[in-house]
């Protein structure tokens, strides 16, 4: 399936029309701005026909007076080139050149950006109640931050805001919604992702599995910055409570055209593979939250060619198999990407992978085991001090344990660390969320 070429009008008044072609099938989708529009199919005699007619079609709307999308984002100055040097200080977060940069945009028509960046480095500088005017200021102007082609799937993303641009965007999908790949190509040509960095999905709704999306997200264009990918991003417990399943997923293979573009890949769904032999070049961390752990998942693991250098587990089953696949997977990593931080929140026997390891756990810097130990993993722990002395462990919800560890280890207590999987990074917005996920009302949340 090609990606949906989309086109704007404004007289005699704003609407879109788009068109993607799914094998000798036109999929022709039309609308006011602002909505989702609606969607018919034109058979074709085959996929040449299809191309043609498509390209014929687009003509035709372009002399009635429709633009390219894109083109309308161009020329609001969203998408001018920077220079190399003050691009990388906007990344880097320099305060004074997101000013100077808030400045610039003033004077063109993409104002409404500008006011919110210079609100956003208010906060940034801890200004007394620029947070609140930043959140209230979103919310006024939210469709003309994002663009009307996003604003039409509003009740379906969630956007995590710095300096007037989305850093996380989180895409989902419910029982009376559009699939999770109808949005993606809109939410990757917004405007506002111009510094996108990191890439959500939350329930995939009827579709129940999330390969699909992925296979349109391979072929899209991906903003220059975006290079963390997020499966799963759903509240556990609400979904058990909703009766619904977790989100199947094939393998990762799908991801293997923008398999170089990906530095952090996290996944929670039903996997039983992840794909032989598959190749990230640039990847560093990797997170596998699955339902069970399965003795095939372990074995494509050990073909994996990635420079992990992080690598989680968040099972809340062992493996039945036991942990040596799982530890010589870890050994070969740190002997040939220098893993050194394994985070194992809410994986059950997390300490078993530990003993597992054997020496090679004294090579490790970190482990974070938030949401993991039992009663009795102090003992475990204990001994296994020895090898343990030069790692930080991380477990700030266990001061019971903290205590019957006694002095002489390296701990992070800090409640900042803990990453439990089946609660968010961020608890008290993910409730909301994921109320809207099952029950479709729509939200806006809006973060620093």
């Amino acid at each position: 399936m090609s990606s949906e070429r989309l086109l704007q009008a404004t007289h005699p008044e704003p609407k879109f029309w788009g068109v993607r072609i799914d094998g000798s099938t036109l999929i022709i989708r039309t609308g006011p701005l602002h909505t989702p529009g609606t969607t018919r199919e034109i058979p074709c005699k085959s996929p040449e026909a299809a191309a043609k007619t498509a390209q014929q079609l687009i003509d035709q709307r372009l002399k009635d007076g429709f633009r390219e999308a894109s083109a309308v984002a161009a020329s609001s100055g969203a998408a001018a080139e920077l220079e190399p040097a003050t691009e990388a200080k906007l990344v880097a977060g320099d305060l004074d050149a997101w000013s100077v940069f808030a400045d610039s945009l003033l004077e063109t028509s993409e104002k409404v950006r500008g006011e919110l960046i210079s609100l956003q480095v208010r906060a940034a500088r801890k200004e007394r109640g620029a947070i609140g005017k930043s959140k209230a200021f979103i919310k006024e102007h939210f469709d003309a931050l994002v663009g009307a082609p996003l604003a039409a799937w509003n009740k379906q993303v969630t956007i995590d805001w710095k300096f007037g641009y989305a850093r996380t965007i989180r895409v989902w999908s419910g029982p009376h919604n559009a699939p999770i790949g109808d949005v993606l190509e809109t939410v990757l040509l917004s405007p506002a992702s111009r510094f996108l960095k990191q890439l959500e999905f939350g329930s995939p709704g009827n579709e129940g599995r999330y390969d699909m999306a992925l296979r349109v997200l391979a072929k899209a264009s991906w903003p220059k910055l975006l290079d963390s990918l997020y499966l799963g991003n759903f509240d556990v417990e609400a979904a058990r409570a909703a009766q619904s399943a977790w989100p199947r997923l094939e393998s990762l293979t799908s991801l293997t055209p923008v398999a170089d573009r990906l530095r952090s890949l996290e996944v929670r769904a039903a996997i039983n593979t992840f794909g032989k032999k598959l190749e990230f070049p640039k990847l560093k961390r990797l997170v596998l939250i699955p339902n069970a752990l399965d003795a095939r998942l372990v074995t494509d693991l050990l073909s994996l060619e990635a420079p992990l250098e992080e690598f989680g587990l968040g099972c809340e089953f062992a493996p039945k198999t036991g942990w040596e696949g799982w530890a010589r997977f870890v050994r070969e990593r740190q002997a040939l990407s220098g893993l050194h931080t394994l985070t194992l929140a809410g994986q059950n026997d997390a300490v078993g992978l530990l003993e597992a390891l054997g020496d090679s756990v004294s090579k490790l810097e970190r482990v974070d085991l938030n949401g993991a130990l039992r009663v009795d993993d102090s003992d475990r722990l204990i001994a296994m001090k020895a090898r343990l002395k030069n790692v930080t462990l991380a477990m700030a919800d266990a001061p019971g344990t903290v205590k019957r560890l006694g002095a002489g280890w390296l701990l992070d207590t800090e409640e900042t660390e803990f990453r439990a999987p089946k609660s968010s990074r961020r608890p008290a917005a993910r409730p909301r969320r994921a109320a809207a996920e099952y029950d479709d009302d729509r939200y806006d949340e809006v973060t620093e």
